[in-house]
């Protein structure tokens, strides 16, 4: 059997495009109707360390940053972890937090140190944390 140029192409394109996903970094973001901003943080850092990851208090350019508990030490073991910004620009009397799957970028730059950590994986972790704040905060008073 002779298959074309065309469609072999095509086949072949079809296979390797299974495995991509899109460039753009899932960024979720969670709302509380109400709150003051420490209560939002107090309801994050409960949420991020029941599902077991550990805040590191480090890290530029997010608000909070926390990363899978490895061990006990406070290190990033992993080189990944998710981003949280509380409220942007929003007022301080409610609580939205944004969340992004972040990666180490192993350099010693002080602006940016880390990037979007893409991939089905982090993106599903993302998922589900925004998931677990959106129950904590419907519960919350």
């Amino acid at each position: 059997m002779k298959v074309s140029r065309p469609v072999a192409a095509a086949v072949l394109c079809g296979l390797l495009s299974a495995g991509c996903y899109t460039a753009t970094p899932l960024r979720l973001q969670v709302q509380s109707g109400a709150g003051d901003h420490r209560a939002c943080v107090r309801t994050t850092d409960r949420v991020f360390a029941d599902a077991g990851f550990e805040r590191v208090r480090t890290m530029l350019g997010v608000d909070m940053f926390y990363t899978p508990r490895t061990s006990p030490s406070r290190n990033i073991a992993l080189g990944w972890g998710i981003g949280a910004w509380v409220n942007g620009d929003r007022p301080s009397e409610t609580c939205a937090v944004t969340l992004e799957a972040l990666s180490d970028d192993q350099v010693p730059a002080r602006q940016h140190p880390f990037t979007s950590q893409r991939g089905e994986y982090f993106d599903a972790t993302v998922r589900d944390m925004a998931h677990r704040l959106e129950l904590a905060f419907a519960s919350s008073p």
